[in-house]
């Protein structure tokens, strides 16, 4: 719903109110004509959120979709999402970004629906062409995202989550510190989920081993060393 209050207001309390919810202010004596002009200005607000809102819903429903397509990743991204989204909350991230993480982790494989499911789908190793063509997802999945104003916050996160810390990750190469915080949640919550799911060329690891192989990996400069521990403790245990 649209808050419109009108009265007499200090600049303090107009500051407050905005932050508690309020959408916007008119003071006495109220002109007509501008209240009017006001709330018109607010209702078209409304409507085109409500659209980019739609919008994205029809986004996850495609992601959903895109994963139920393939049975060995049916749930993969609303599990990535539940992850990432409980780290982000073990390592203090606010309300606002882990609900940036539970959107990004719902919509982090979404491009590839622009690449061939026999590929997704194969029992065996991809050739090196093959490998190239599926390495494309994230740069599909911020192509597809972009232009919705609601998705700026996951972009970074939809395009990043293959990223490594040592700088051999994809598709841009991001180094150390350049990998964020919630970029580096997705990123493990994914990795983790992967390798204790089945897929067309093995079957699911239990979950020590898949920590084993992260700590390993991390080890050697792939991932967050603290983070893996963090999730272990926090997330994974409370499975």
């Amino acid at each position: 719903p649209i808050v419109l209050v009108t009265g007499l207001v200090a600049r303090e309390d107009r500051i407050q109110g905005i932050a508690a919810g309020c959408d916007d202010f008119l003071t006495k004596p109220v002109d007509a004509e501008q209240l009017m002009a006001r709330t018109r200005n607010l209702l078209r607000t409304k409507a085109l959120v409500d659209e980019l809102e739609r919008a994205e819903n029809v986004l996850v429903s495609l992601a959903t979709a895109l994963d139920a397509k393939d049975n060995y990743t049916r749930g993969h991204s609303e599990r990535v999402a539940n992850y990432a989204e409980a780290l982000g909350g073990a390592v203090g991230m606010g309300r606002a970004d882990r609900k940036n993480l539970r959107r990004a982790g719902l919509l982090h494989d979404i491009g590839k629906i622009g690449i061939p499911l026999d590929y997704i789908e194969k029992p065996g190793p991809l050739t090196h062409e093959e490998y190239e063509v599926v390495k494309q997802h994230p740069r599909i999945g911020f192509e597809i995202c972009k232009p919705l104003r609601t998705m700026a916050p996951l972009l970074l996160l939809i395009r990043g989550h293959h990223e490594r810390l040592d700088g051999r990750g994809y598709p841009d190469g991001l180094k150390g510190e350049e990998v964020p915080l919630p970029l580096r949640c997705l990123s493990i919550s994914d990795v983790y989920d992967a390798l204790t799911s089945d897929r067309a060329y093995r079957k699911a690891l239990p979950g020590e081993s898949a920590l084993l192989i992260m700590r390993q990996e991390a080890g050697v400069g792939m991932w967050d060393v603290k983070l893996i521990d963090v999730f272990a403790e926090s997330v994974v245990s409370k499975e």
